[in-house]
């Protein structure tokens, strides 16, 4: 078996197989570099318009604010949170109070 190997290395076929390695280690490299690159731009974008919708909402109802520092909130606040959690099912949300009860 071990003197096939060496046989095979010493013919014209070895430039083929280094070659081919060499191919192959580049695409897979690719890959996995295109697949991580992917996901981390996935995961910044994601971060980037969740923090700019939180930012939306509280520059439209600052009350909001309010109602994460002590827990209390009005009518106003407390429906415009049941309207924005029913917006889409993209980004979802729970907030709990200061117990570690969902409010």
């Amino acid at each position: 078996m071990k003197n096939r190997l060496i046989q095979f290395l010493n013919t014209e076929r070895r430039g083929f197989a280094i070659l081919a390695v060499s191919i192959a280690i580049a695409v897979l490299g690719g890959m996995f570099l295109c697949n991580f690159l992917l996901g981390k731009m996935l995961r910044d974008n994601a971060q980037n318009t969740s923090s700019a919708w939180v930012s939306m909402l509280v520059a439209r109802n600052p009350d909001i604010l309010k109602f994460f520092s002590d827990g209390t909130s009005s009518k106003q606040t407390r429906h415009m949170l049941d309207e924005v959690s029913q917006v889409g099912d993209i980004y979802r949300f729970r907030i709990w109070d200061r117990t570690g009860r969902l409010t």
